[in-house]
C-alpha cells in the first residue's frame, strides 16, 4: 500500500520555508557585496597603505641623502602617533559606508510597491528587516576589519610597530559596537519614518541638532552660572554624544 504523502523532507514546503530568511540575508550580502569590496579597498590604501609608503619613501630619501639609517628606520617606523588618524578616518568611512547601505537596503520600506512585493514573500517582517540589518552592519564593518588586520600583519612582517595586540582588540571591539549602534540607529528611524528623505532629516536632527543644543547649554551655564565646570573636550562629553551614535564616531 502506497502513501498519500511523501516522508522526503526535501520537498516538505515547511522544511524549505525555515531556510528562506538565510537565503534572503545571503541576497542582501550578494548585493552589497561590490560596495563593500570598493570600500576594503580604500580602507587597505589607508591603511597599511600609507604607513608603508611613508616609510619606505623617507628610509629611501635617508639613505641617498647619508643619514643615520638605524636612527632613521625607527623613527619612520613608529605608528604610535599614526594610529589614532587611522582610525579616525576608517571611523568616517565605516559611518559613511553604514548611511550608503541602509539607504539602498530600507528603501522598500518607504515605497508601496516595494513594500507590497517584499512583504508578500514567505518571510515575516522581522526576519525580513534582521536579514537587511545583518547585512548592512557586516558589510559596513568589514572594511575597517580587513584594515585593521592587514595592518597588524604588516606591524608583525616588516619593521613598523605601534599597532600592539591590545590596542588592536580594544580598536576592533569599539568600531563593532559603534557600528552596532549606529546600524540599530539607523534602522530605528528607516521604520519610523514614512521616506527616505524623512529618515535622513532624522539623522541629522539627533546626530548633529542635540550635540548642538548640549554645547550651547554649557556654554550659556559657564558664562552666567559662577563656578559652572567647563565643557572640556566636545568628544569625550558623554551627554552631547548619548543620542548620536554617529557623533561619537568622530568622538
Amino acid at each position: 500500500m502506497t502513501s498519500a504523502t511523501s516522508s522526503d523532507k526535501k520537498t516538505d514546503p515547511r522544511a524549505r520555508l525555515r531556510w528562506v530568511p538565510f537565503r534572503f540575508t545571503g541576497w542582501s550580502f550578494r548585493k552589497n557585496a561590490l560596495i563593500a569590496g570598493i570600500a576594503s579597498i580604500l580602507a587597505l590604501l589607508i591603511s597599511p597603505g600609507v604607513p608603508l609608503m611613508s616609510y619606505y619613501t623617507q628610509l629611501s630619501h635617508a639613505a641617498s641623502s647619508g643619514a643615520d639609517s638605524d636612527y632613521v628606520q625607527y623613527i619612520q617606523s613608529d605608528m604610535g602617533d599614526m594610529m589614532p588618524v587611522i582610525v579616525l578616518v576608517l571611523a568616517i568611512m565605516m559611518g559613511l559606508l553604514l548611511l550608503i547601505l541602509s539607504s539602498l537596503n530600507y528603501r522598500y520600506m518607504h515605497g508601496k510597491a516595494a513594500s507590497d512585493v517584499f512583504h508578500a514573500l514567505p518571510i515575516t517582517r522581522t526576519k525580513l528587516l534582521l536579514s537587511r540589518f545583518v547585512s548592512v552592519m557586516a558589510m559596513s564593518f568589514l572594511p575597517a576589519l580587513i584594515s585593521l588586520s592587514a595592518t597588524a600583519l604588516a606591524v608583525a612582517l616588516t619593521p613598523l610597530h605601534g599597532l600592539s595586540a591590545a590596542l588592536f582588540f580594544k580598536t576592533v571591539g569599539a568600531l563593532a559596537v559603534l557600528c552596532f549602534a549606529c546600524c540599530a540607529f539607523t534602522a530605528l528611524l528607516a521604520v519610523s519614518t514614512g521616506s527616505g528623505f524623512d529618515m535622513f532629516a532624522a539623522l541629522l536632527v539627533t546626530n548633529i541638532g542635540w550635540p548642538v543644543v548640549c554645547i550651547l547649554f554649557h556654554s550659556l551655564c559657564q558664562s552666567k552660572l559662577t563656578g559652572y565646570p567647563g565643557f572640556g573636550d566636545m568628544g569625550q562629553n558623554e551627554i552631547s554624544f548619548l543620542f548620536s551614535p554617529f557623533g561619537r564616531l568622530l568622538g
